[in-house]
């Protein structure tokens, strides 16, 4: 019931939103350049594939290290398999940038 409840309010909240805001659909605003420079209406496909590819790899071996890291400098885990498993990650890392996959200058 708590939960029909919530989600009965969050419905709510987002048709005032929805009703209450002004609906323009081209404005002067929307006409201008991001500030990133990209043109709004250009075409649909304005995110860029390689900034996508970098965020992507970012959080996977951002949230790799942050979560085996501990166990492999603990001494109690000094295991063959964290071992193993930080020196994959090492090793996946630094071929991504051997092989151009991370370029730190775009």
């Amino acid at each position: 019931m708590a939960v029909f409840m919530l989600v009965l309010i969050i419905f709510v909240f987002f048709m005032l939103q929805f009703i209450l805001s002004e609906h323009t659909l081209f404005s002067q605003d929307m006409l201008s350049p991001l500030e990133s420079g990209f043109e709004s209406l250009k075409t649909s496909s304005l995110f860029g594939s390689y900034f996508f590819l970098m965020a992507v790899l970012f959080v996977l071996f951002d949230m790799e290290l942050i979560l085996i890291l501990p166990g492999v400098l603990s001494f109690s885990f000094v295991d063959s398999f964290w071992v193993l498993l930080f020196a994959f990650m090492l090793i996946t890392l630094l071929l991504e940038w051997i092989l151009s996959g991370l370029k730190w200058i775009v």
